[in-house]
């Protein structure tokens, strides 16, 4: 019997974004908790690492078990999903080395959004167009070309590293990132090949479309919030 699964996270694209596209994508029951506005400061003190995203696992017959770090949720799910090589150590070490990487180009991104001076912003984000991202994506690139660039970072078939991927690209393309062009991830056409597999599928679509829906939705209240006001 599967285990009763509840991530908790923000009503955003972020960190447990490659979570909920690898349960979605697996077929995995979970429910996936959005905080509310205002939620946060209350539940922060209750959390193991003081912030999100957390994933509870109910296991039949056992009390449940709360655990925090995205990289660490995105293996169990994997496995449960079928989109991490468990039962292969050399195969899921090679995963293992793909998130650390893309967690590699997230840090440098995630502290320039947290940076509260303009200058320093501003002075982080041409680091990151210039130099950072350029680096990590040469990088990663060569691997893919080196695993035949047949749409897959690791081995022949799809994991949870080529959702990790899917994701920092979907997200840089949202050109969000002042300073940063949303055509950054242009170039590399093995990554591409890579992302281009994981849209392509039919879950993924789907999922795709649920959170376009949601963004709609979210739009529309808060315009009529705004009116109201």
């Amino acid at each position: 019997m599967a285990p009763g699964l509840v991530l908790t996270y923000f009503d955003i694209k972020g960190k447990a974004e490659y979570v909920r596209l690898a349960l979605a994508v697996g077929g995995v029951p979970f429910e996936d908790r959005r905080l509310a506005r205002g939620e946060w400061a209350g539940l922060k003190p209750q959390t193991r690492w003081r912030y999100l995203p957390e994933l509870t696992v109910t296991e039949p017959g056992k009390a449940p078990v709360t655990f925090g770090q995205s990289n660490a949720q995105l293996r169990y799910v994997g496995r449960l999903a079928g989109l991490y090589p468990a039962d292969e150590p050399l195969q899921a070490a090679l995963v293992d080395e793909m998130l650390d990487a893309l967690e590699d180009v997230r840090t440098p991104v995630a502290d320039s959004v947290r940076e509260e001076d303009p200058e320093r912003k501003a002075e982080k984000r041409q680091k990151l167009a210039a130099e950072t991202l350029p680096h990590w994506f040469g990088l990663l690139e060569g691997h893919a070309q080196a695993n035949g660039a047949n749409g897959h970072l690791v081995g022949a078939g799809l994991t949870v590293a080529d959702l990790s991927l899917y994701q920092v690209f979907t997200w840089l393309r949202m050109g969000i990132l002042d300073g940063v062009p949303a055509t950054i991830c242009d170039g590399y056409p093995a990554l591409e090949t890579v992302c281009a597999a994981v849209a392509g599928l039919e879950k993924v679509q789907a999922f795709e479309r649920g959170v376009a829906e949601r963004q709609a939705e979210a739009k529309r209240l808060a315009a009529a919030a705004e009116a109201a006001a």
